[in-house]
């Protein structure tokens, strides 16, 4: 999901599902840091518009513009 960006350590996750369809609407995650002085890390991840097109732009092209 995050190409080895998370640790494989337990997880605090929250899950968004609406009641009456039982879909996942969004998936919040908190990865703790690797030392006592590194930040958490938090991972949201939504779902909405389902069956919409959309595209994923390259991250580093981005951060370089």
């Amino acid at each position: 999901m995050t190409f080895g960006m998370i640790e494989p350590v337990p997880l605090e996750t929250k899950i968004w599902i609406d009641p009456e369809l039982f879909d996942v609407y969004r998936i919040f995650i908190t990865s703790p840091g690797q030392t006592d002085e590194a930040e958490d890390a938090f991972w949201q991840i939504d779902f909405w518009n389902f069956n919409g097109s959309f595209s994923i732009g390259n991250p580093m092209q981005a951060s370089n513009e």
